[in-house]
């Protein structure tokens, strides 16, 4: 792999002087006189360019790694765009399962504050319950009646 990738780099190397010689012999050749009248063949745009350079067999590139390299990077990236949706997929799962879950929340809460007042009471049970809070009241008074008569008297029961 790493001799692939130095051969690459090597090849760029070798592209970017390639470039450099064109665009210098292409200077060179407007620079001429226009009055010289020798016309420039291909022989001299030739020798202006960059010797090849010698790929040990060991670290050449070959079409085939290199559209195999392509399918490794394709591949990746695929893999990295499935695991990325699968991620926005999660996040909007759990986004829903918070919303409910506050919202039952919410509910159970609402339903605990409210006070139950339709106890469906029959006649026969109001009735009893009426003479329970009327004897209450009664004792009530009777207690009251009673403390305000010892304290007027002014005479204190000894308790033992």
């Amino acid at each position: 792999m790493a001799y692939r990738k130095e051969e690459e780099s090597t090849i760029e190397q070798n592209t970017e002087l390639l470039d450099q010689s064109e665009t210098e012999t292409e200077d060179e050749l407007t620079d001429v006189d226009t009055e010289e009248s020798e016309p420039v063949t291909s022989s001299q745009t030739i020798n202006a360019l960059a010797k090849p350079v010698f790929v040990p067999k060991k670290s050449r590139l070959t079409v085939k790694e290199k559209k195999e390299i392509e399918r490794e990077e394709q591949k990746r990236i695929e893999a990295e765009q499935k695991r990325l949706e699968e991620r926005r997929k999660q996040s909007k799962e759990l986004v829903i399962q918070t919303l409910v879950a506050q919202n039952m929340h919410q509910e159970i809460e609402n339903e605990v504050n409210c006070v139950d007042d339709k106890d469906e009471l029959t006649e026969e049970e109001y009735e009893l319950w009426k003479i329970r809070e009327l004897k209450r009241i009664i004792r009530d008074r009777n207690e009251r009646n009673a403390h305000e008569r010892l304290v007027s008297s002014d005479v204190y029961p000894i308790m033992i």
